[in-house]
């Protein structure tokens, strides 16, 4: 049996009853933080202009597209370090299209869920980081894997039309690290959204693609990642569950998860000490090796740029109070309070921050030094923010972020409550269309 088999096995027997309730209850958490960045992205530029490349009215693979480009295009979505990814961003459209498809219900959606983005997870620490570190953004290069086995649950494949899937969508890896600070990004997780609903449609129609696809020679392993391979991490689906080990980060700032430790320390510092932003004469950050590899824009002149830069985070906590939502805005990283301070925040890579011991829970760690203009410094280390697995958001958080977002995307406050209440319990959905008509930005009907 080969890895896809043994994936797709996996996948099409999954059921409700097998998910643990650690891991369900964090799935369920996924969902409705996936769908509150979903409404917010869905109120941006990039997804006004991706909607102009799509029909009325959308087909199934339409929409896995249109919300795969929504939910990544705050940068608010959630991340595990399980190959680097945003797991939720290209899944859960995926599924979403799948279930609507086949009017599906909210345990469907459950399911197809989990089961798309565990196998995500496990082929992220199967490839190790080495994928990652090579280029590839893998958000998309393993999310359209993740993709095709959650459209692939949600349809009902069988397990050999699922392997067939996986093995077709392994032939279209995208995204490349260098897209990071552009509009590519939330397009490319909307491409990889759509290609994994069509593997699945298209393995569901009889096409075939050859065992050994993702581990044999000339296979994805061989070909993108020099043959590395850590195969055992999939004998273990079922057993380690992604979700909880190593779990997943959510984000408290609509920036790139690397500047997340940075903004809590210098809002920390800003609070306990009474900084004002004229009081700062400069602001050193130490960062992990991946937190510098991450953040490579100094002076920024966009806003998808400004989410990939520490200064930005910096300015902003400073000037603001808050590195929120309403940041977000062309006018703000053009103000001269902005431009100010972020000529004066510098960023470094200190690969010894983290001890050995620590670094598999605190993989973006950051150190802020705020030098003070009456001669003074104050400095605060955050080795894992809040809101990563070991620093979970409350229920009140997740639920604050989630009101927050449908406020920006325009929906309806009594439409938005109904809606979380309603995903808080996702196996009660009777019909997972409910849910975009509950996030529909325009007022209930009486």
């Amino acid at each position: 049996m080969d890895a896809e088999d043994r994936i797709a096995h996996w996948v099409a027997t999954l059921d409700l009853a097998g998910i643990p309730p650690a891991v369900r209850s964090a799935a369920e958490t996924c969902l409705i933080d996936g769908v509150g960045v979903w409404m917010a992205g869905r109120a941006t530029d990039v997804y006004a202009r991706s909607s102009s490349l799509t029909g009325i009215p959308l087909g199934a693979a339409e929409s896995a597209f249109l919300g795969g480009v929504a939910i990544h295009a705050l940068d608010y979505d959630d991340t595990s370090y399980a190959g680097i990814v945003h797991g939720t961003a290209g899944v859960l459209p995926a599924v979403m299209a799948a279930c609507d498809h086949r009017d599906g219900d909210g345990r469907l959606l459950l399911e197809a869920f989990v089961a798309g983005v565990e196998v995500l997870y496990a082929m992220g620490e199967t490839v190790t980081d080495h994928l990652y570190q090579g280029g590839h953004w893998c958000t998309t290069t393993l999310g359209i894997l993740g993709a095709s086995c959650g459209a692939a649950r949600a349809l009902g494949l069988r397990a050999f039309e699922t392997a067939n899937a996986l093995r077709l969508a392994a032939n279209m890896p995208l995204g490349l690290r260098v897209s990071h600070g552009s509009t590519a990004k939330p397009y490319l997780n909307g491409v990889a959204a759509r290609l994994g609903y069509e593997a699945a449609q298209a393995a569901r129609a009889g096409i075939t693609g050859t065992p050994g696809t993702l581990e044999g020679h000339f296979g994805f392993a061989d070909v993108h990642n020099a043959g590395i391979w850590s195969g055992d991490r999939l004998t273990r689906l079922g057993d380690q569950w992604g979700l909880t080990d190593p779990g997943v980060a959510i984000k408290r700032h609509p920036l790139c998860s690397a500047a997340q430790a940075a903004i809590e320390a210098t809002l920390a510092l800003r609070a306990t000490h009474s900084i004002a932003a004229d009081d700062v004469a400069s602001v050193e950050c130490r960062g992990t090796p991946l937190v510098t590899s991450c953040l490579t824009y100094r002076g920024p002149a966009t806003i998808p740029q400004a989410q990939f830069s520490m200064p930005f985070a910096i300015a902003c906590a400073l000037v603001f109070g808050e590195v929120g939502l309403a940041q977000l805005r062309d006018d703000v990283l053009r103000s001269p309070a902005i431009t100010r301070l972020m000529a004066r925040v510098a960023l470094r890579e200190d690969p010894a921050l983290v001890a050995p011991g620590d670094r598999r829970d605190a993989p973006e760690a950051s150190a802020v030094t705020i030098h003070l203009r009456d001669g003074n410094k104050v400095s605060k280390i955050v080795l894992a923010a809040t809101g990563m697995p070991t620093r979970p958001l409350t229920h009140e958080q997740v639920s604050a972020k989630f009101l927050d977002c449908a406020r920006f995307g325009g929906v309806d406050e009594t439409r938005a409550t109904m809606l979380a209440s309603l995903l808080r319990s996702p196996a009660g959905i009777a019909h997972t269309r409910r849910i975009a008509e509950l996030a529909a930005p325009e007022p209930l009907a009486a």
